[in-house]
């Protein structure tokens, strides 16, 4: 998994060279009375060695995206108390060249209209084998490998997404695009 979270420099739109560290905000649903998976172990590979500054969050305001080069929102299923008004800041962070990584479940369970061009609701699909690495920059070294978890959401990608992972029997699993000046990742 840490090889993905090394790519998160090209999500938000940044050279690898790039000299200050990149800001990544992680939400903590857990934290604002909601329920997600998986932030404890994200958290622990971005704190690794590396240019990463990473921010937990449990709001998703501009207010607490200002600043930040990345949002990821790790398997969120319910979001807890956050601010009225959160789908917008969102999509604004995006639109201004934030990059906005969603984690597994995620991009089943989130409000399908958070990024309505790149992404329609997925099904839930029983597989663990992803093997179909498209030609994408976020794909590129990697693998085919099985995930940690039993199932996947298959994802209906958008008019402007691209798919960039597939599971064993061709479904989309991972679909990428932009957001006005910004990067998306679900």
């Amino acid at each position: 998994m840490r090889q993905l979270w090394a790519l998160l420099p090209l999500l938000a739109g940044l050279q690898v060279a790039h000299a200050a560290p990149v800001a990544v905000r992680l939400f903590d649903a857990d934290q604002s009375g909601g329920q997600s998976f998986g932030r404890t172990g994200i958290a622990e590979c971005l704190r690794g060695p590396g240019s990463l500054a990473l921010q937990t969050i449990t709001d998703l305001t501009l207010q607490t995206l200002a600043g930040a080069d990345v949002l990821v929102l790790p398997d969120v299923h319910r979001l807890g108390t956050v601010t009225e008004g959160w789908q917008e800041a969102v999509r604004a962070f995006a639109d201004a060249g934030g990059g906005v990584l969603l984690t597994h479940d995620c991009a089943g369970l989130l409000p399908p209209e958070l990024f309505p061009d790149l992404l329609g609701l997925g099904k839930r699909h029983v597989s663990r084998s992803i093997d179909g690495l498209g030609a994408h920059v976020l794909t590129y070294g990697l693998a085919p490998f099985d995930h940690a978890f039993g199932d996947h959401r298959d994802l209906a990608p958008g008019p402007n997404a691209e798919v960039a992972l597939t599971c064993s029997d061709g479904r989309p699993v991972v679909v990428v695009g932009r957001w006005g000046r910004g990067r998306v990742v679900q």
